[in-house]
C-alpha cells in the first residue's frame, strides 16, 4: 500500500523561486547598507562624529503674572512637623510649586494635596486622595531665602503644621 503523500511529492514543484527570492532580498539589503555607508562617509568630518553632541540650554525664569510675589516655582523637598496633643511628629514632603498652584505630597503616607493661591496670599488645600486627612486651615508659603520655602498651616491663628523645604538640587 502506498503512503498518502505519494501524490503530493510530484505536485510540490521546485524550490527554485524561493531561493531566487531570498538571494534577491539579500542583494537589495547589501546595496542599501552600501549606500548608507557611502552617504555617511561623504558628509564632512565634523558632522559624522560617533559621539553624541551635548546641548546645554540655559533658561532664565520669567516674571510671574502676579508681579513676582511668592516663592520661586520649582520642586522643593524637606521635612514638615505637626504639633498635636499626642506630641510632635514629622514627615518627608515634596512641594511642586507653580505661580498660582502647587502640589504637596506627604511621602510617609502617600497623601497629595492640591494647593491653590488665593487673592489674600493664603493657599487653600484640596486633598487629591481619600487617604489624606481632612484638615482645616490655610497654608502660608514664604521664600525665607533663595531656594528655601517655609510652609505653615494655620487654623484660627494656631499653627498645625510647619517646616522648611529646599529647592531640589537639580534645579539650582
Amino acid at each position: 500500500m502506498a503512503d498518502s503523500f505519494t501524490e503530493l511529492r510530484a505536485a510540490g514543484g521546485s524550490t527554485r523561486p524561493w531561493t531566487v527570492g531570498a538571494v534577491a532580498v539579500l542583494v537589495v539589503a547589501s546595496l542599501a547598507a552600501l549606500a548608507a555607508a557611502v552617504w555617511t562617509l561623504s558628509r564632512p568630518a565634523d558632522q559624522r562624529s560617533a559621539i553624541p553632541q551635548v546641548v546645554t540650554v540655559t533658561a532664565q525664569p520669567g516674571t510671574p503674572a502676579d508681579g513676582g510675589a511668592g516663592p520661586t516655582p520649582g520642586t522643593y523637598t524637606g521635612w514638615l512637623f505637626s504639633a498635636g496633643r499626642a506630641g510632635e511628629s514629622g514627615w518627608n514632603a515634596v512641594l511642586t510649586l507653580a505661580p498660582r498652584s502647587a502640589t504637596l505630597t506627604h511621602l510617609n503616607d502617600g497623601c497629595t494635596e492640591l494647593l491653590r493661591r488665593g487673592e489674600d496670599g493664603q493657599w487653600s488645600a484640596q486633598p487629591l486622595q481619600k487617604k489624606c486627612p481632612a484638615a482645616g486651615g490655610a497654608w502660608t508659603l514664604e521664600e525665607a531665602e533663595p531656594g528655601v520655602v517655609e510652609l505653615r498651616r494655620e487654623d484660627g491663628g494656631n499653627a498645625l503644621v510647619e517646616g522648611s523645604l529646599s529647592l531640589d538640587e537639580g534645579q539650582q
